[in-house]
């Protein structure tokens, strides 16, 4: 068993650190240790998004689901060795077990649990009831205003996205995470700080996009600057490198992540 006794969780950053270590979060990581203490379950590819950035290239058709005992089984060998569990897709919240895997954490209660999703579904009052029970961290894809988040996700999605993330922040722990891309603006960075600061996320995270997965690398490189230089009651940073995960994708194949 690894030792994890000094590696923490902030649930508010989402990141894994050595409580002996001062964190900086303008040098933004969400985990830089020698050792995996958390995994990543694909749990479908199915989405109802086609993003020009996509780590598990997502489709919106003859999909596959990662089955619930498989995810109980393997969170139930990992538990000693991670602190974070992210559940993750494709869309997660389209498998059709997913009320059984929102009640997981109620069964773990010593790790930590973070849905990435892209928000753009209809939750029902029982899932809503599960999000909170379950105590779960949201990271939800919202990658600037309404016209260049539907052209980046080729989508027509906007407005349910920003529904449910209204929804999330109000209730629980929610962190906003964008890709810079080739459509973003000095604008919609703004409408991301806006909108984080209006409903209470605890973190904004921008992604630079690399080459894993569907991959366009293209974007304005003055907006890193420009989003540095922001001030803001929200914690925020950028992401430019992989995190030192374990993923298991939908097929039941564990991978470092790209």
């Amino acid at each position: 068993m690894k030792n994890i006794l000094n590696i923490k969780y902030d649930k508010d950053l989402d990141i894994i650190y050595d409580s002996k270590l001062e964190y900086n979060v303008e040098n933004f990581e969400r985990t830089d240790k020698n050792h995996i203490y958390d995994v990543c379950f694909e749990i479908t590819n199915m989405c109802n998004q086609m993003c020009l950035n996509c780590f598990s290239m997502s489709i919106p058709s003859n999909s596959s689901f990662l089955p619930y005992d498989f995810i109980l089984s393997a969170i139930e060998k990992r538990k000693n060795d991670i602190v974070r569990v992210n559940i993750s897709g494709g869309e997660p919240l389209f498998h059709p077990e997913i009320d059984k895997i929102l009640s997981i954490p109620v069964l773990y209660p010593e790790l930590n649990f973070i849905l990435s999703t892209n928000g753009a579904v209809h939750l029902s009052s029982e899932q809503k009831k599960l999000i909170i029970d379950g105590n779960w961290n949201v990271s939800i894809s919202i990658h600037g205003n309404k016209k260049n988040h539907n052209l980046y996700t080729n989508s027509n999605n906007f407005e349910k996205t920003i529904e449910n993330y209204i929804w999330f922040a109000n209730n629980i722990n929610t962190h906003i995470y964008c890709v810079i891309n080739r459509f973003t603006s000095l604008e919609d960075v703004d409408f991301l700080f806006s909108i984080a600061n209006e409903h209470g996320c605890k973190f904004l995270r921008f992604i630079v996009p690399r080459e894993s997965g569907r991959f366009d690398l293209k974007y304005n490189v003055i907006l890193e600057n420009y989003i540095l230089s922001k001030k803001s009651s929200v914690k925020f940073g950028i992401k430019y490198n992989k995190s030192n995960s374990e993923v298991v994708d939908v097929n039941g194949i564990s991978r470092m992540s790209y």
